[in-house]
């Protein structure tokens, strides 16, 4: 049984760049095709509420569990409140509350003529709202984020209940609060995990690093790989917060590791735990970031374990 998540095992078939090419384009050509078909199911109903787990969605669209994770992971961006996707499993709720401008605008966005071209468009939006819509998409050239869902507004995930009494209760995950789902996959796209389909003759860190320890290294990874970018439009203060945010997730999670094994000193730890990155090409650039974002108690727990094990 695969320790990957179902989003996980999703990607690393759809986004396999070691694939057979031929076979990764008829992959995706059946795929686009079956997208195709829900939307036009969701399409034709627009103001209803589809919710239900996975594997009931999946059911309901004639698919299986993976197929209906990737139209999910698809539409996330463009839903009134995104599901949890970089958690769920086939038993997880989900929703498919759609903003009806900002899923118009994301298919043109991804320049997929099929799906904005889809004749169920026609009796949700005018002709020229259409026209409006993709200029505004084409002049902005970004991902566009659904309405904000008001406190007192109906919940879209269809309870009956307000917003502010169902999933704005709900926790957000610490990775979210950092970058989208989106961005992360996009930074992780070479990241050497594991891939569904095996490849003779290459390595894969499942074979060799557990769960935990490959966890806290797409932490670490997430926060020091470099993202390219135009250097004007590269944001120093932002990329710095974002490195601290992944380094104190890692610190967090390093720390209750050790805690649990007992482990005393960096060289124990890292000899269980390290993949890419030594405990000491991370923690002090951490403590840094964090005397410099003012969060000096963080920073001092950060500190103090450090010395802790290297004593």
């Amino acid at each position: 049984m695969s320790d990957m998540t179902i989003l996980e095992q999703w990607r690393s078939v759809a986004y396999n760049q070691n694939a057979d090419k031929n076979k990764l384009q008829r992959f995706w050509a059946t795929y686009f095709n079956i997208e195709k078909n829900i939307y036009e199911q969701l399409l034709e109903n627009p103001d209803e509420v589809v919710s239900g787990t996975v594997k009931e969605l999946a059911e309901k669209y004639g698919q299986d569990v993976m197929t209906m994770v990737g139209f999910l992971d698809g539409i996330n961006d463009s839903l009134k409140v995104p599901n949890p996707i970089e958690t769920m499993d086939e038993n997880t709720k989900v929703n498919l509350a759609f903003d009806k401008e900002a899923l118009y605008k994301n298919m043109v966005d991804a320049k997929a003529d099929w799906l904005y071209n889809l004749p169920q468009w026609d009796k949700i939006f005018t002709e020229e709202k259409k026209k409006a819509l993709y200029m505004e998409q084409k002049k902005s050239g970004t991902v566009v984020k659904p309405h904000k869902v008001g406190r007192n507004d109906p919940c879209p995930c269809g309870s009956g209940k307000k917003y502010k009494n169902c999933c704005l209760k709900k926790p957000r995950s610490a990775l979210d609060a950092i970058e989208s789902a989106a961005e992360r996959g996009k930074a992780l796209a070479d990241y050497p995990y594991l891939g569904q389909e095996r490849i003779s003759g290459r390595l894969y860190l499942r074979d060799y690093h557990d769960l935990q320890s490959i966890e806290l290294d797409q932490l670490l990874y997430l926060g020091m790989i470099d993202r390219p970018m135009l250097i004007w439009n590269r944001d120093v203060r932002k990329e710095a917060i974002r490195t601290m945010k992944y380094l104190w997730l890692a610190f967090q999670k390093a720390r209750e590791l050790g805690e649990q094994e007992g482990v005393q000193t960096y060289a124990e730890f890292d000899e269980r735990h390290a993949i890419h990155y030594y405990c000491r090409d991370w923690i002090g650039m951490l403590a840094e970031l964090l005397e410099d974002g003012g969060k000096h108690e963080d920073a001092q727990a950060v500190i103090a374990w450090d010395r802790k094990m290297s004593a």
